[in-house]
């Protein structure tokens, strides 16, 4: 199912209107990949330049939810105007910023990587950029990063690129950063957009965390869940997602520059990996 161009913020407030009859209190939100309409205690979520897998985010979101995760509590699922969407009950927070709460988010990754991850799929429904992220990733390398580093990145990247398309045995949200995480009295209650779920390595996931966050996050993450974690490959991925958002236009340049120095600095990565 293709969304119609120009048809995801109709959908959304036609789903919006059957649910309530009135519109004068709704508020409608249109992202670079989402359009969400907030009416009540209800979130319509629609695909705005890609479509929704509705039936897929359901059954993660039903799979986390059981797992202790807090995802959203989806209602309803159907199709409006050639566009699929979702209907959950509205969460309230902020993303984290305190070590607190950074730490609960740990926390609750580590219980989302020990589900059983029979329910989520082995590849990614979401966008054609994502799922090619290692590949534009390297081709990134020489425009993006200090030559003085590019061996060790390049060293990094092929690490992550061979660790997501060989390993499927973790459950893994696929985007989990603050943008996505919504916290209150400094611990998370809501866990939002799992268009990107699939099985992979948890060093997949963590390495979509902000790196600032990292270590407070690692800290909760190791109390909840005794699995061994691979910091090479978290920075691998890491890199990996900043290449890839920074060659295809989605941040400004300097982005990866930026991750690349506080990776070599944070004093995290093996000497090995690192070879210097």
């Amino acid at each position: 199912m293709t969304p119609v161009d120009g048809t995801a913020l109709p959908a959304a407030l036609r789903v919006a209107r059957r649910l309530t009859g009135d519109l004068r209190q709704v508020r409608a939100h249109r992202g670079g990949n989402t359009v969400v309409v907030l009416v009540g205690d209800l979130v319509v979520r629609v695909g705005n330049n890609w479509p929704l897998s509705v039936d897929l985010e359901a059954r993660c979101c039903a799979a986390a939810l059981a797992g202790g995760v807090p995802a959203p509590r989806i209602v309803e699922l159907g199709e409006c105007l050639g566009n699929a969407y979702l209907v959950y009950r509205r969460m309230t927070g902020w993303p984290p910023e305190d070590v607190d709460a950074v730490r609960h988010a740990g926390a609750v990754l580590g219980r989302l990587h020990d589900i059983d991850p029979v329910d989520f799929p082995i590849e990614q429904s979401s966008q054609p950029r994502r799922r090619r992220r290692h590949e534009l990733a390297a081709a990134a390398v020489d425009r993006c990063v200090p030559r003085p580093a590019r061996r060790w990145v390049e060293g990094l990247l092929a690490a992550a690129r061979a660790d997501w398309a060989n390993r499927h045995d973790t459950a893994t949200h696929g985007d989990f950063r603050g943008v996505n995480l919504l916290a209150s009295q400094r611990r998370v209650v809501g866990v939002l957009d799992w268009s990107d779920v699939r099985r992979a390595s948890p060093e997949s996931d963590l390495g979509q965390v902000e790196p600032r966050h990292l270590r407070s996050l690692l800290d909760g993450y190791r109390e909840q869940t005794a699995r061994e974690v691979d910091l090479d490959l978290v920075a691998g991925h890491s890199l990996a997602r900043f290449l890839a958002l920074e060659s295809t236009g989605v941040v400004r340049p300097g982005h990866a520059r930026r991750a690349v120095r506080w990776w070599r600095g944070a004093g995290i990565i093996s000497t090995t990996v690192r070879g210097r």
